[in-house]
């Protein structure tokens, strides 16, 4: 008997201590549920106000009073159209007519919350009423900024952030490591905003040269639209097979920089001397750039003479014809006084320094047959001899014979000279 009733006794404070243990365990779970709603029976006041539009406010949101909370939304419900919420404020809050409500962001993931200012004792307190819409602000969604972009333009917007959310994935490491690097970044960014604030950066003039280069853009939206789409072509061929050729370029280039800068270094000296050659061409260029208005009427004017060309050639061809033949006919002596030449060749060179007394002789050759006086005629014949006196002599009587000393061989050009020497014979002529 009494081990029995210690083993009830036993198993009656485990049973009572079992259910201590789950009304505690009910009552922690009431208060984590309704914590947001305050403790059970302290006093609440409710507040109502209309809106235009919510957003994405739910119930349950706070409700603050400059940034601290003063209670919760109760309720979100539609009465004639337009949405009303109802606000539960903990303990005894005076809210007057000239109360407003704004429904602000809490972050940027939408989550909402009512930003409530009770107003103040200037104005009834509001009781049972209602905060009208024109004393409230609605929600402003972020992604309500999208609506003033045209369709294809919130395409392309949708588009990039799906290209982007593509392109990062995978890449969580990448990520991890930039924002790793990302102070030392910041640091570089605080160095180049130091550089661009110094005043030998002289950002207000850059920024005027960015004005005026934006400006230049102005009007050509059209062709900057088709370059983007062009290039968007252009990138999408370059990143065909997953880039794998652009891979294969890439590893080629090395090779390709080092043979490119041999190759630039060999045509360092065939370019300077195309830069020679162009200068010396410049003044050709010159002249020729000057001549062109008078090629050009030479041009303008040529028509005419060489439309009688065809004329001037069907009248010339009998005369070629026989010019023809009578060249087959001289070919023969051609090749005679081909060999001919040679010979009078040597002639001539013997007899070109005596080339001023061979005119001499012709002259005075012709003198004898002049005549003077009427129709006499006089001729003096002079015998020259070497180392004697020379003999004059005329077709007239006899005159006394007169000494006359002469050179009888003379040097090419002297015998005029020769023969002014020597003195006049009886009054003969010369």
């Amino acid at each position: 008997m009494t081990v029995a009733a210690r083993v009830s006794r036993a198993q009656g404070r485990s049973f009572y201590l079992g259910v201590v243990i789950l009304v505690l365990a009910g009552v922690i779970t009431y208060i984590s549920l309704t914590a947001d709603q305050g403790l059970p029976g302290a006093p609440k006041t409710t507040v109502r106000a209309a809106f235009d539009d919510v957003g994405s406010l739910t119930a349950g949101a706070d409700v603050r009073q400059n940034s601290m909370r003063i209670g919760r939304v109760e309720a979100i419900r539609l009465v004639d159209g337009r949405p009303e919420v109802v606000m539960e404020l903990d303990g005894h809050v005076e809210v007057f007519a000239n109360a407003r409500a704004a429904i602000w962001d809490q972050s940027a993931l939408s989550q909402k919350f009512v930003e409530l200012l009770p107003g103040d004792p200037s104005a009834p307190p509001l009781g049972e009423g209602v905060i009208p819409a024109g004393a409230t602000e609605s929600s402003s969604d972020i992604s309500r900024l999208l609506d003033v972009l045209d369709p294809p333009t919130r395409d392309a917007a949708t588009g990039a952030v799906r290209e982007l959310g593509d392109g990062m994935a995978g890449h969580s490491q990448d990520l991890h490591e930039f924002l790793a690097a990302l102070p030392g970044l910041l640091d570089d960014t605080g160095a180049v905003s130091a550089a661009l604030a110094a005043p030998e950066a002289n950002l207000p003039a850059l920024l005027r040269s960015a004005d005026r280069l934006a400006g230049r853009f102005a009007g050509r939206q059209d062709d900057l639209a088709r370059l983007v789409t062009q290039l968007d072509q252009t990138l999408a061929a370059v990143g065909v097979d997953h880039g794998t050729p652009l891979s294969q370029v890439l590893s080629k280039a090395p090779d390709l920089l080092r043979h490119g800068s041999a190759a630039a270094a060999a045509l360092t000296q065939p370019l300077a001397d195309t830069r020679v050659a162009l200068t010396t061409l410049r003044s050709g260029a010159q002249a020729l750039g000057e001549a062109t208005p008078d090629v050009r009427g030479v041009l303008r004017e040529a028509p005419g003479p060489l439309r009688k060309i065809p004329g001037v050639a069907d009248a010339a061809t009998p005369a070629v014809d026989e010019l023809t033949a009578t060249s087959a006919d001289l070919r023969p002596l051609a090749v005679r006084l081909g060999d001919g030449l040679p010979a009078l060749r040597s002639l001539l060179q013997t007899l070109s320094p005596y080339a001023a007394d061979i005119g001499d002789f012709a002259y005075h050759g012709g003198l004898v047959f002049a005549g003077h006086a009427g129709d006499r005629h006089y001729m003096r014949v002079q015998l020259v001899l070497p180392g004697i006196a020379g003999l004059n002599s005329a077709v007239s009587p006899l005159d006394e014979l007169t000494p006359a000393p002469r050179n009888p061989y003379p040097e090419p050009g002297r015998a005029v000279e020769d023969r002014a020497q020597g003195p006049g014979l009886l009054g003969g002529r010369n």
